[in-house]
């Protein structure tokens, strides 16, 4: 029987992303466990925070969610993690990510390692991996774990493009964006290429993995079990983008990997949660059922 807690793991950044209208807790697989959480999933957060006014606000929020902050730990040396966050027109974000922080301190040990074995799903990205003692902690922990997903989740400058190919071939589950995937495919074959050339390529690199790609406004398509499902997306008024991909991949876990839902239907329910969310300010806007009925009644 799974122990209590254990079902998820989120690794990674947990930090404060300075947005204008004021600071506001986040992290991409922070974000990841709030949603998942919110969605009434068991979830452990493994990250680090300073031992700094920052990091105490931090975990007290994490305590006041009633998640568990026992593998949240407290660098000596390194401030709490804290992003600048730019809004374009379109509510797109852009973000100045500071370095080196408590979250690129990751250390390995034995409790980590544990819940790791004990998980049902260890959820991870790539910005995490900037700095090689939370890589290196990264690796092993994947390494242990039952099931991954990888969150690719792009970070210019901070990623290494090989590295990424050697994480994508350890996981089950791989989430990009469009042009995540846009810039890989590039990097590897010298050539943008168009969308279904790059999804054929993924394909190539293993068919039996999941596949998703987020399009934006334009929704997302998804490979499971050797068919494409695709979604044109829901069309709102975009407050901003902050953390919609992440909404759509924590409900994405739910719905799929551990409600074992059909995959056009968990696929939509993500892509009405992501939207819902880019409706509104801040990356874990709450989101209701009346807010998930009202969207998909209006298509």
């Amino acid at each position: 029987m799974m122990p209590k807690g254990a079902a998820v793991v989120c690794y990674g950044e947990l930090l404060w992303d300075e947005l204008p209208q004021g600071r506001i807790i986040g992290g991409a697989p922070f974000n990841v466990a709030q949603r998942l959480h919110s969605l009434g999933v068991a979830v452990t957060m493994i990250s680090s925070v300073g031992g700094d006014d920052l990091g105490r606000q931090a975990l007290e929020i994490v305590r006041e969610q009633d998640m568990p902050i026992k593998h949240i730990q407290t660098h000596k040396h390194w401030a709490t993690g804290t992003v600048q966050v730019a809004l374009n027109e379109a509510g797109s974000a852009s973000y100045t990510i500071l370095e080196p922080v408590a979250w690129d301190g990751i250390e390995l040990t034995p409790a980590l390692m544990q819940q790791t074995k004990d998980c049902e799903l260890f959820i991870f990205g790539s910005l995490a991996a900037r700095h090689q003692k939370s890589r290196s902690t990264l690796e092993e922990l994947v390494a242990l774990a039952r099931d991954s997903v990888f969150d690719v989740n792009l970070r210019p400058p901070h990623y290494d493009l090989s590295w990424i190919m050697k994480m994508i071939a350890m996981v089950s589950v791989v989430k990009f964006n469009d042009e995540e995937l846009a810039l890989i495919f590039e990097a590897r074959h010298g050539q943008k290429g168009s969308i279904h050339q790059q999804l054929d390529w993924l394909l190539h690199l293993d068919p039996d993995k999941i596949w998703c790609v987020t399009l934006g406004a334009h929704g997302a398509q998804l490979y499971v079990n050797g068919a494409w499902y695709k979604h044109s997306g829901y069309q709102v008024e975009v407050a901003d983008t902050v953390g919609a991909g992440d909404t759509f991949l924590a409900t994405l876990i739910k719905g799929l990997l551990l409600n074992k839902r059909p995959p056009e239907d968990a696929l939509d329910q993500a892509v009405a949660y992501g939207a819902v969310v880019a409706s509104k300010t801040g990356a874990n806007a709450r989101v209701t059922a009346q807010d998930i009925t009202d969207l998909t009644l209006c298509g």
